[in-house]
């Protein structure tokens, strides 16, 4: 499939230069692309651990700010 850049294209003409229509794809150009490409899909990730996703909490200033407000409440 070539490379097009659609921001550049009339909206009129964005339909042809995709291959689709205002309706999306028919089926056979769907199972044409799928041959093409693969399927519309990203690979697993791997799942984080508690402990790390507690850790990324602490590298966001805005969410440590946050705890220590809400730690404060509690306290008052």
């Amino acid at each position: 499939m070539k490379t097009v850049r659609v921001s550049s294209l009339e909206p009129q003409d964005v339909y042809g230069a995709l291959r689709s229509s205002r309706r999306g794809l028919s089926a056979d150009e769907v199972a044409l692309r799928r041959a093409e490409v693969g399927p519309n899909s990203l690979p697993p990730t791997k799942p984080r651990s508690v402990l790390k996703e507690l850790a990324a909490q602490f590298a966001n200033m805005f969410a440590v700010v946050l705890m220590a407000a809400s730690g404060l409440t509690f306290l008052i």
